[in-house]
């Protein structure tokens, strides 16, 4: 580096005599570098940025601290609830960021320092990186939450439900149940002060030494000096104030053209749609929107009480930005809408009607066309959600957003809806509600319930779903009248139940699914029991499922038809801990071959699950590719012929019953759909012909019965 050109980087020195009669003005960029760059090295010694999380089951919140290189706080904590939702480790994100940091800093503070001796431009360069540190900090750190947010395992539990999202930066927002709130630390605040402090440095760096390479130094005269830098300033001041004065003007000329275009326009004359914001603005509250057929202007926003109802279905149209409507206030009720084109964005969890405390709000007869979420309602008590057809948006299954999904809703009554294509319909946190002769198909979970007690869910129909309904961590149900039909994905159960107390599953239909039932640890208190009676599982690859620990529940009167296998457990253990029959009553098990000599409906000898194949699967869950197979059905022959093959009963049925039990006719009308109820029809026509069939078989003599304990030896 040749002399010339340190010189041009340091640019011109200070003549004694200037640097004597403006010692101010050369003084001041260097106390403001100084004080800058203390302020930014001493920032590394405090937090950048914390985060509160708040939930019902966390009353006193989850915190999480960020530091230039490290979190603090509730890391752990937060790590388990990550391995529940498919969230990423934090220990996996901003690596380099964490590991460069304190040097990174460091030397943007030396720079401000070496700034002292430079008297050129270069000093820019020097105090610019200080300057935008904290906005790089701040747009790299919302980088890391949305990459969390964006990168859920599908595998995770409960990914599905809480989908994807952005945590906010700053201020207040929701993550699925919890409540968040972020705010700058005192770091950042300290680095933003420094940043702050840097760019008035070079103001008044360039201010001091720019007339320095401007003029010759034999200019600089003890008489002179002063009024040849306030000749040179004048210029710049007048043309600065000029173009402030004009930015002024102009930002205030738009400003009143839009306020008045605003006020006297209510339709697009290009468009010709009706701006439903002015009309929903001028209506007082508790009054009555009436809306003609035509297209109205989604992405508005109700905060006052007031009924928004259609005439001929009138389209509200989103325009794929946001939540079509917005509710922030209470005894709001929408009906006879089409509702259409809502945003995309699951972090933002856009939606066809969205609420906010909005308690007693009523959305009745509406159709959703095109909407990510359905209906996502929070904080809603009483709502009423009835009779609306909801048409999810055609994405990837993990993409979607919830038909309907409500959050700390209680006593909210949800029926007669049909949604289809949505991810699930959701109720988390949400007390004593009826979900009733609702129509669920082609969904992930067509209905999910966390931490939601008081629950009764009747006369539904949940078809083509990967799983019917999953209970999980709720106590008080009441399950009945539900048609379980044809889910079939991954796990594919009609109805699965984790960690529940207090269930009570009566007289439902489930048909066709990979598993009818599924139970884990349920009940889990001790001195709960559950009651699962008159329901019928038919032509299931199995029946019901439980975990070998699962204890005290009672199965009677139920009819176990033609299922690939009836009953078995997802480990190896037998199932004797739960009762099988009460009162004298068992169930019906179409392949029972005993005999009901007395003709009291009630079988002679006990019928055992004790097929040689089934608990080879139990053992080997990989044979269940051949079941149904002529193989497996000569492994249970060889094990019926061959006592000493027969493997320990799983669960003995005291009192099988002879023919199905008479159920009562379900209730529940199928919306329109491109699935006809034919099938569901030949399914009930087929059990009634068993029915016939088996009480012909019954009557006469003795058939030797593969649960007939006789024989053994």
């Amino acid at each position: 580096m040749t002399p010339a050109l340190i010189e041009r980087i340091l640019g011109p020195r200070v003549p004694a005599v200037e640097a004597s009669q403006h010692r101010d003005t050369y003084r001041r960029p260097r106390r403001l570098l100084t004080l800058s760059s203390i302020l930014l090295g001493s920032s590394i010694f405090l937090p950048y940025w914390e985060l509160k999380l708040k939930a019902p089951q966390y009353p006193d919140g989850l915190r999480v601290t960020l530091w230039v290189n490290r979190l603090e706080g509730d890391v752990q904590e937060l790590e388990g609830l990550n391995h529940y939702i498919g969230l990423p480790s934090f220990a996996d994100g901003a690596v380099l960021e964490r590991t460069v940091s304190v040097a990174g800093i460091l030397a943007l503070a030396a720079l401000l320092l070496a700034g002292h001796y430079v008297h050129s431009r270069w000093a820019l360069a020097l105090a610019g990186p200080t300057v935008l540190f904290p906005l790089f900090f701040l747009a790299d750190l919302q980088y890391w939450l949305w990459n969390y947010g964006h990168s859920l395992d599908p595998r995770a539990p409960f990914s599905h439900a809480v989908g994807e999202f952005t945590p906010p930066i700053l201020g207040s927002g929701s993550i699925a149940q919890f409540d968040t709130l972020a705010w700058p630390g005192w770091g950042l605040v300290m680095a933003l002060t420094a940043s702050a402090l840097a760019a008035a440095g070079m103001v008044s760096h360039r201010r001091a030494y720019k007339p320095l390479s401007i003029w010759p130094r034999d200019n600089f005269t003890e008489a002179a000096s002063d009024s040849s830098v306030g000749s040179q300033r004048n210029p710049l001041r007048r043309r600065v104030v000029q173009r402030s004065l004009l930015a002024a003007g102009a930002a205030l000329a738009v400003g009143v053209g839009t306020s008045t275009s605003a006020g006297a326009v209510s339709i697009d004359r290009e468009t010709q749609w009706i701006d439903l914001q002015v009309l929903i603005d001028a209506t007082e509250p508790g009054g009555v929107i009436e809306l003609a057929p035509g297209m109205y202007r989604g992405g508005v926003l109700i905060t006052k009480p007031l009924t928004l109802v259609g005439t001929d279905w009138p389209v509200v149209d989103g325009q794929g930005l946001g939540s079509v409507i917005e509710v922030r206030a209470s005894d709001v009720r929408i009906e006879g809408l089409v509702i259409r084109n809502s945003g995309s964005r699951l972090d933002r969890e856009d939606a066809g009607i969205s609420s906010n405390t909005s308690p007693g709000i009523e959305i009745r007869g509406n159709r959703f066309e095109e909407v990510l979420f359905g209906m996502f309602l929070r904080r809603s008590n009483g709502a009423h959600i009835t009779n609306n057809d909801v048409q999810s948006m055609d994405l990837f299954v993990a993409r979607r957003g919830d038909g309907i999904r409500l959050w700390q809703s209680s006593a909210a009554v949800v029926e007669g809806n049909h949604l289809i294509g949505g991810r699930d319909v959701v109720f988390w946190f949400t007390d004593k509600i009826t979900v009733r002769r609702n129509h669920v198909e082609d969904g992930r979970y067509g209905l999910h319930f966390m931490y939601s007690d008081g629950v009764t869910v009747e006369e539904n129909l949940l078809e083509h779903n990967s799983v019917g309904a999953f209970l999980m961590y709720s106590t008080d149900l009441v399950v009945s009248g539900n048609i379980f039909k044809s889910n079939r994905g991954p796990s594919g159960y009609g109805l699965g139940i984790k960690d529940v107390d207090g269930l009570k599953a009566n007289n439902n239909r489930f048909v066709e699914n990979r598993s009818g039932l599924y139970v884990d640890n349920s009940p889990s208190k001790v001195g709960v029991s559950h009651t699962i009676e008159n329901n019928v599982f038919a032509f299931n690859n199995i029946g019901a499922m439980l975990g070998s620990t699962v204890a005290r529940n009672t199965f009677t009167g139920n009819a176990f038809i033609d299922n690939g296998e009836h009953v078995t457990s997802d480990s190896t253990g037998g199932l004797e801990a739960n009762d099988w029959s009460e009162d004298g009553t068992g169930n019906y098990w179409s392949d029972y071959s005993g005999y009901d000599s007395n003709q009291d409906g009630i079988g002679d000898t006990p019928y055992e699950v004790d097929n040689l194949f089934g608990d080879l699967q139990t053992r080997y869950p990989n044979l269940r590719f051949f079941s149904g197979t002529l193989a497996a059905n000569a492994i249970d022959i060889a094990g019926r012929t061959f006592p000493h093959l027969r493997p320990n009963p799983i669960l003995t049925d005291a009192a099988p019953l002879a023919a199905p039990p008479t159920l009562p006719a379900l209730s529940f009308q199928q919306h329109k759909t491109n699935r006809p109820a034919l099938g569901l029809t030949s399914v009930l026509l087929v059990i009634a012909g068993l029915s016939v069939a088996r009480r012909d078989r019954f009557v006469g003599g003795h058939t030797p019965s593969h649960g007939d304990t006789s024989d053994r030896g």
